[in-house]
Protein backbone atom coordinates (compact mmCIF):
# COMPACT_ATOMS: atom_id res chain seq x y z
CA UNK A 1 0.00 0.00 0.00
CA UNK A 2 2.91 2.50 0.85
CA UNK A 3 4.74 1.68 -2.19
CA UNK A 4 1.91 2.83 -4.30
CA UNK A 5 0.97 5.78 -2.22
CA UNK A 6 4.88 6.90 -2.30
CA UNK A 7 4.70 6.35 -6.47
CA UNK A 8 1.42 8.25 -6.76
CA UNK A 9 1.90 11.32 -4.12
CA UNK A 10 5.72 11.66 -3.36
CA UNK A 11 7.28 10.55 -7.00
CA UNK A 12 5.06 11.34 -9.41
CA UNK A 13 5.90 7.58 -10.84
CA UNK A 14 2.33 6.56 -11.58
CA UNK A 15 -1.08 8.20 -12.41
CA UNK A 16 -4.09 7.88 -10.47
CA UNK A 17 -5.87 5.29 -12.24
CA UNK A 18 -2.76 2.78 -11.85
CA UNK A 19 -2.47 3.79 -8.32
CA UNK A 20 -5.89 2.70 -7.59
CA UNK A 21 -5.58 -0.71 -9.83
CA UNK A 22 -2.24 -1.25 -8.07
CA UNK A 23 -4.05 -1.06 -4.87
CA UNK A 24 -6.97 -3.02 -5.62
CA UNK A 25 -4.73 -5.71 -6.69
CA UNK A 26 -3.17 -5.52 -3.26
CA UNK A 27 -6.26 -5.51 -1.40
CA UNK A 28 -7.95 -8.77 -3.60
CA UNK A 29 -4.47 -10.39 -3.26
CA UNK A 30 -4.42 -10.11 0.48
CA UNK A 31 -8.33 -11.59 0.79
CA UNK A 32 -7.36 -14.28 -1.05
CA UNK A 33 -4.24 -15.03 0.97
CA UNK A 34 -6.19 -14.46 4.00
CA UNK A 35 -9.06 -17.19 2.89
CA UNK A 36 -6.11 -19.95 1.44
CA UNK A 37 -4.36 -19.30 4.90
CA UNK A 38 -7.52 -18.79 6.97
CA UNK A 39 -5.72 -15.46 8.57
CA UNK A 40 -8.13 -13.12 10.26
CA UNK A 41 -5.39 -11.16 10.15
CA UNK A 42 -4.47 -10.60 6.82
CA UNK A 43 -8.46 -9.91 6.31
CA UNK A 44 -8.32 -7.54 8.47
CA UNK A 45 -5.52 -5.84 6.39
CA UNK A 46 -7.10 -6.55 3.09
CA UNK A 47 -10.50 -4.45 4.19
CA UNK A 48 -8.36 -1.82 6.54
CA UNK A 49 -6.58 -1.60 3.07
CA UNK A 50 -9.46 -1.54 0.69
CA UNK A 51 -11.31 0.97 2.11
CA UNK A 52 -8.16 3.21 2.95
CA UNK A 53 -7.35 3.06 -0.92
CA UNK A 54 -9.93 5.90 -1.94
CA UNK A 55 -7.77 7.88 0.72
CA UNK A 56 -4.74 7.09 -0.52
CA UNK A 57 -5.32 8.09 -4.49
CA UNK A 58 -7.38 10.77 -3.12
CA UNK A 59 -9.30 12.20 -6.42
CA UNK A 60 -9.88 14.62 -9.21
CA UNK A 61 -13.45 16.31 -7.36
CA UNK A 62 -16.49 14.44 -6.39
CA UNK A 63 -16.77 10.93 -8.14
CA UNK A 64 -19.71 9.76 -5.90
CA UNK A 65 -20.85 7.21 -7.99
CA UNK A 66 -17.75 5.65 -8.34
CA UNK A 67 -16.95 5.82 -4.65
CA UNK A 68 -20.31 4.55 -3.80
CA UNK A 69 -20.25 1.40 -6.02
CA UNK A 70 -16.74 0.73 -4.98
CA UNK A 71 -17.76 0.82 -1.10
CA UNK A 72 -20.83 -1.68 -1.89
CA UNK A 73 -18.28 -4.11 -3.64
CA UNK A 74 -15.93 -3.96 -0.52
CA UNK A 75 -19.05 -4.35 1.78
CA UNK A 76 -19.86 -7.46 -0.01
CA UNK A 77 -16.27 -9.41 -0.31
CA UNK A 78 -16.27 -8.49 3.23
CA UNK A 79 -19.20 -10.12 3.46
CA UNK A 80 -18.43 -13.47 1.69
CA UNK A 81 -14.84 -13.83 3.39
CA UNK A 82 -16.72 -12.98 6.85
CA UNK A 83 -19.32 -15.54 6.11
CA UNK A 84 -17.19 -17.90 4.12
CA UNK A 85 -14.25 -18.31 7.32
CA UNK A 86 -16.85 -17.60 9.95
CA UNK A 87 -14.90 -13.64 11.04
CA UNK A 88 -17.61 -11.70 12.13
CA UNK A 89 -15.73 -8.68 13.27
CA UNK A 90 -14.79 -8.39 10.00
CA UNK A 91 -18.13 -7.35 8.68
CA UNK A 92 -17.87 -5.08 12.17
CA UNK A 93 -14.28 -3.10 10.40
CA UNK A 94 -16.57 -3.11 7.09
CA UNK A 95 -19.24 -0.93 8.90
CA UNK A 96 -17.04 1.24 10.67
CA UNK A 97 -15.00 2.08 7.71
CA UNK A 98 -18.34 2.72 5.40
CA UNK A 99 -19.39 4.97 8.23
CA UNK A 100 -15.70 6.64 8.01
CA UNK A 101 -15.69 6.99 4.31
CA UNK A 102 -18.96 8.28 3.54
CA UNK A 103 -18.91 10.62 6.40
CA UNK A 104 -15.73 11.87 4.32
CA UNK A 105 -17.59 11.94 1.28
CA UNK A 106 -20.22 14.01 2.92
CA UNK A 107 -18.32 16.39 4.52
CA UNK A 108 -16.60 17.74 1.40
CA UNK A 109 -19.25 17.25 -1.40
CA UNK A 110 -22.03 16.66 -0.20
CA UNK A 111 -25.23 18.82 -1.71
CA UNK A 112 -29.37 18.96 -1.57
CA UNK A 113 -28.72 17.90 -5.63
CA UNK A 114 -26.93 15.10 -4.39
CA UNK A 115 -30.09 13.35 -1.70
CA UNK A 116 -31.52 10.68 -3.55
CA UNK A 117 -28.49 9.19 -4.98
CA UNK A 118 -27.15 8.96 -1.29
CA UNK A 119 -30.13 7.95 -0.08
CA UNK A 120 -30.20 4.88 -3.00
CA UNK A 121 -26.76 4.01 -1.77
CA UNK A 122 -26.97 4.30 2.01
CA UNK A 123 -30.33 1.97 1.52
CA UNK A 124 -28.25 -0.20 -0.30
CA UNK A 125 -25.42 -0.48 2.40
CA UNK A 126 -28.00 -0.82 5.04
CA UNK A 127 -29.56 -3.56 3.50
CA UNK A 128 -26.21 -5.63 2.97
CA UNK A 129 -25.46 -5.16 6.64
CA UNK A 130 -29.10 -6.45 7.25
CA UNK A 131 -28.18 -9.49 5.45
CA UNK A 132 -25.42 -9.46 7.51
CA UNK A 133 -27.21 -9.94 10.62
CA UNK A 134 -29.68 -12.11 8.92
CA UNK A 135 -26.98 -14.66 8.32
CA UNK A 136 -25.44 -14.30 11.94
CA UNK A 137 -28.19 -14.49 13.88
CA UNK A 138 -31.43 -17.16 14.50
CA UNK A 139 -34.59 -16.39 13.14
CA UNK A 140 -36.34 -14.52 16.13
CA UNK A 141 -33.11 -12.08 16.88
CA UNK A 142 -33.13 -11.32 13.10
CA UNK A 143 -36.70 -9.58 12.82
CA UNK A 144 -35.56 -8.25 16.34
CA UNK A 145 -32.65 -6.55 14.01
CA UNK A 146 -34.27 -5.91 11.04
CA UNK A 147 -36.59 -3.69 12.92
CA UNK A 148 -33.65 -1.85 14.60
CA UNK A 149 -31.87 -1.60 11.78
CA UNK A 150 -35.45 0.11 9.50
CA UNK A 151 -35.80 2.40 12.72
CA UNK A 152 -32.37 3.53 12.88
CA UNK A 153 -32.19 3.93 9.28
CA UNK A 154 -35.92 5.92 8.89
CA UNK A 155 -34.21 8.04 12.02
CA UNK A 156 -31.11 8.78 9.98
CA UNK A 157 -33.43 10.36 6.70
CA UNK A 158 -35.70 12.15 8.52
CA UNK A 159 -32.93 13.58 10.59
CA UNK A 160 -30.60 14.55 7.65
CA UNK A 161 -33.92 15.82 5.30
CA UNK A 162 -34.27 18.30 8.16
CA UNK A 163 -30.55 19.06 8.55
CA UNK A 164 -30.33 19.40 4.66
CA UNK A 165 -33.66 21.51 4.09
CA UNK A 166 -33.47 23.67 7.21
CA UNK A 167 -29.41 24.25 7.03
Amino acid sequence: YLSFYAALNLYALVGPDVAFTGLVVITVAAAVLADRTNSQAIAVLAVCGGFTTPFLVGGRGDQQVTLFSYIALLIGATMYLAHRRRWPWLNVASLAFTIVTVAAWGDSYYTDAKYLRTQLFLTLYCLMFIDVLLLQSGSGKSWTAVRLAGASWRRGVLSSRRRYRHG
